[in-house]
C-alpha cells in the first residue's frame, strides 16, 4: 500500500478523521521551529563568529 511517513494508508482509518491534519500541524510547528533557531545561529554568526574570523585571517 502507499505509506506515508511511515504509516500505510489503511492505518489512518485505524487512527481517525483527524490524523493527517495532526500530522500537517506537527511537520509545520517543527519546521517553523527549526527556521526560527536557523536564523539565530545565523544571526549568531554574523554578529560574534565572522568578525573573529575576519581579524585572524587578515
Amino acid at each position: 500500500m502507499i505509506r506515508l511517513m511511515g504509516l500505510e494508508i489503511d492505518e489512518f482509518q485505524t487512527f481517525g478523521v483527524y490524523a493527517i491534519p495532526i500530522l500537517l500541524v506537527t511537520g509545520t510547528v517543527a519546521f517553523i521551529l527549526y527556521d526560527y533557531s536557523l536564523s539565530l545561529m545565523i544571526k549568531a554568526y554574523l554578529n560574534k563568529i565572522q568578525p573573529i574570523f575576519k581579524k585572524v585571517f587578515k
